[in-house]
């Protein structure tokens, strides 16, 4: 009885075990069976997911290739040939030069990066496996161990006693080959940066020449005061200051009237799946909490009630739009500038300077702006930004449990047989199948998680205070770097890491998972018009979490590589073959939602080098512990310096002309110009927030329930305003008839009747209801939406 508790759960020994397993997670015993049992399911999942791919593109355009179906003119990608490897030849001879033009920067400096990293790991692996490698076989030869295996004798097991003068060499060597390509990309990317600023697409936007100004002092909280704080900053600049006026409850009011709108067309979707038969009763909904109108809970005619719904909402956000006006002012604003020249010589000259306490900055695009978080003073940024970590901190802390059991016990069912009498019985009657499942749970259990994520953090980082989404991501990217290293040091997964790694580049390409949610979501489920055309829409892409996993990897194999030089190999065979997935992903598939010109780039070299750095840490105590030599310790120390000395000759060198167009050098336009643009905006540029002037939603509806449609609908959507309200964007409701998208024409029910033929993002892609979700100023459009917005009045509004 001693030696268990409850029977067939977790004996006393057991539990023993467990800790033990724990406490041994780098347990270098590792289980070679268990490796090449999930090294090959990876492998043969990938291989089958890629073929996959190869068979199914070529008949299946929509979800291979939207950026070829929707992407026009200069942006369109080069044409793919129907054969099975017809994706192969313009994935590998397209250049970067041409990528720029056909997907945007941000893209072209993703993939420079992977290339990089592929780079330096191909170097690193002939050095590293060229000299860690004979030298450790030598000396675990001379030590008889009969239970050492094939990683063993690759790793440093036996160097006790012993100096290692080769891993300070080596360690200097590496250092010198990763400043070397990180030197020779950084120079790329700022070559890149300035053909950005030279791109007609940001020369002709308004966010180029135009500064945002936070933190303002109550008595310049006016057009004028914003003009005053820029000209005590540097007084050669010409701006036309605007200062934001509260919208309180606006934003609220539009996502409540879209949701309304949603609601709707999902109930008609359903009750007209089939309009010639239509169901015998209409369909009902409960009203929503805090309508007075009816009882908490009471059942109402689904139809009525969400037109009705739609139509006060509409009135509200009408009167809420004519009395911005009126309202308070905030503590931000804007200032534009005649040209960009000005715009960013004012931003250099006032980098360092906080007039009267207020912040001034280049302005990002109206649609990557996180407009809540502008008007938050420094007090409230700081303790949300406070919290914001505390809950990641906590987080990372929490999955060390779960990630430890993973990497121990699913990686290894062996190990969970010794804890677990009953599963061991199991083990033993079917070792064929829980062969399989041990080579598959811990990388499926672990993607699903890491797919999630980014989510939570993204979540977390909601309120956080960043004033820009893509500010928001780089923030993203970071913690998700922090927690993967965290949670990855403590608990030695590396090589389970890599099986996911494997699983999870096959799965981007054959974008399985979207063909899988389309094919469900129509056989399934009744989906709206809406939601069709919206599945045909490229998707974004998710840079805060691709950087981080490639960061991630690049981080474990610097660090692991003195004591498992195979990782290097490794690595480099990850990073070629994600190189030209990736490539074929963002030339065909994915859009950059927002984007930013490549303003990732400086995190990801900071990364980089934060990674070197805790590498030589580590070298250096492992060269330590192996015998007590300070001279090899001391002479590792100036890698410190070295890296240190790197980065700050590449921040003097690069930084300024990667973040402005110009710093001084008078390069304005001629004044025929400069008064050309003044006549085209009038009153001057400014930014407005997509509240005040974004057309409401009309729900969407299938054509072919047209002829039934003033039988069923019971009322008027027309909320009776018009467009006389000095916002020239307020939206008018009227009827429709034809079907046309965005076509208005008299008809018994106000809606948007969209045909087969018609249900694609082609036909709505410039439509800002659609196009925020492919990106407002993503790589598929020829110009920003913010060129010239000029409102009715001649005047903007924030």
């Amino acid at each position: 009885m001693a030696g268990s508790s409850v029977p067939g759960v977790l004996p006393r020994n057991g539990a023993e075990d467990v800790l033990q397993y724990l406490q041994d997670p780098f347990n270098t015993e590792l289980n070679t069976n268990a490796f090449w049992s999930s090294f090959g399911y990876s492998i043969a999942a990938a291989v089958v997911l890629a073929l996959l791919f190869c068979l199914l593109r070529p008949y299946n355009k929509a979800v291979y290739a939207p950026r070829l179906k929707h992407s026009k003119g200069e942006k369109a990608p080069p044409p793919l040939q129907p054969g099975v490897f017809g994706w192969v030849s313009p994935v590998l001879k397209t250049r970067d030069q041409v990528l720029v033009e056909k997907i945007g920067q941000d893209a072209t400096i993703f993939l420079r990066f992977i290339k990089m990293s592929r780079n330096i790991m191909l170097v690193l692996s002939v050095i590293g496996c060229g000299v860690y490698i004979p030298l450790n076989i030598i000396e675990n030869g001379k030590v008889q161990d009969s239970g050492s295996n094939a990683f063993t004798k690759f790793s440093p097991y036996h160097l006790d006693g012993k100096p290692v003068w080769v891993h300070v060499v080596v360690s200097y060597v590496f250092d010198i080959v990763i400043c070397f390509f990180l030197w020779s990309t950084y120079r790329a990317v700022t070559r890149i940066r300035r053909e950005y600023f030279e791109s007609p697409e940001y020369q002709s936007s308004l966010h180029a020449r135009t500064l945002m100004v936070v933190d303002i002092p109550k008595p310049y909280r006016t057009d004028e005061g914003v003009a005053r704080l820029v000209d005590e900053a540097d007084t050669s600049g010409d701006p036309t200051g605007i200062i934001a006026r509260s919208i309180k409850g606006l934003p609220e009011l539009i996502e409540k009237h879209e949701e309304a709108v949603r609601d709707l067309e999902a109930v008609l979707a359903k009750y007209l799946k089939n309009p010639d038969k239509l169901p015998a009763k209409r369909p009902k909904c409960k009203a929503q909490k805090g309508d007075e109108a009816y009882a908490p809970g009471s059942k109402v005619d689904a139809i009525d009630y969400l037109t009705s719904r739609i139509n006060k909402l509409s009135t509200k956000i009408y009167e809420a739009r004519k009395a911005v006006g009126n309202r308070e002012v905030l503590p931000y604003g804007f200032a534009s500038f005649p040209n960009i020249d000005q715009a960013h010589e004012l931003a250099y000259a006032a980098r360092k300077k906080h007039p009267q306490g207020s912040t001034l900055r280049l302005a990002p695009s109206p649609s990557d702006l996180i407009w809540k978080n502008l008007p938050l003073d420094k007090k409230t940024r700081a303790w949300r930004n406070f919290m914001n970590n505390v809950w990641v901190g906590v987080l990372t802390a929490i999955w060390t449990v779960p990630n430890a059991l993973i990497a121990v016990f699913l990686a290894d069912l062996s190990k969970l047989g010794a804890v677990w009498p009953t599963f061991q019985n199991q083990l033993a009657a079917n070792p064929r199948f829980w062969g399989a499942m041990q080579g598959i749970l811990a990388p499926v259990v672990t993607t699903l998680f890491y797919l999630v994520l980014p989510v939570i953090f993204r979540r977390l980082s909601i309120y956080a205070g960043n004033y820009s989404k893509t500010e928001r991501e780089r923030h993203v990217a970071h913690k998700l770097y922090i927690f993967f290293i965290f949670n990855n040091l403590i608990v030695f997964s590396l090589f389970l890491r890599w099986m996911e790694r494997n699983l999870g580049a096959a799965l981007d390409i054959s974008q399985l998972t979207k063909l899988a949610m389309g094919w469900l979501s129509r056989k399934l489920t009744n989906p709206t018009p809406r939601e069709l055309i919206e599945l045909t829409a490229p998707p974004p892409f998710d840079y805060a979490s691709y950087y981080n996993n490639f960061l991630f990897y690049i981080t474990i194999a610097l660090i692991f590589a003195p004591f498992q030089p195979l990782v290097l190999p490794v690595t480099a065979f990850y990073f070629s073959m994600d190189a030209y997935m990736k490539k074929y992903l963002l030339m065909y598939v994915f859009v950059t939602k927002h984007e930013s010109g490549g303003e990732f780039w400086r995190l990801v070299f900071n990364r980089v080098l934060s990674a070197t750095l805790l590498a030589n840490i580590i070298a250096a105590i492992f060269v330590v512990s192996r015998k007590d030599n300070w001279i090899q310790f001391i002479l590792m120390a100036p890698l410190l310096v070295l890296l240190t000395g790197f980065k700050i000759y590449c921040m003097k060198t690069f930084d300024d002309d990667h973040t402005y167009y110009s710093k001084g050098e008078k390069m304005r336009m001629s004044d025929d110009k400069v008064h050309e643009r003044h006549k085209g905006e009038k009153v001057g540029v400014r930014f407005g927030h997509p509240a005040l002037y974004r057309k409401l939603m009309v729900p969407m509806v299938h054509s072919r329930a047209q002829h039934i449609l003033k039988d069923i609908y019971r009322g008027r959507l027309d909320s009776g305003f018009d467009d006389d309200t000095g916002y020239g964007d307020s939206y008018r409701m009227q009827n429709m008839a034809k079907p046309v998208p965005g076509q208005i024409s008299g008809s018994a029910a106000p809606f948007e009747l969209v045909s087969d033929s018609q249900m694609d993002f082609e036909h709505f892609r410039n439509r800002a209801d659609f196009r925020d979700e492919a990106g407002d100023n993503s790589s598929i459009y020829s110009r920003p939406p913010d060129a010239f917005r000029c409102a009715a009045t001649g005047t903007y509004h924030i």
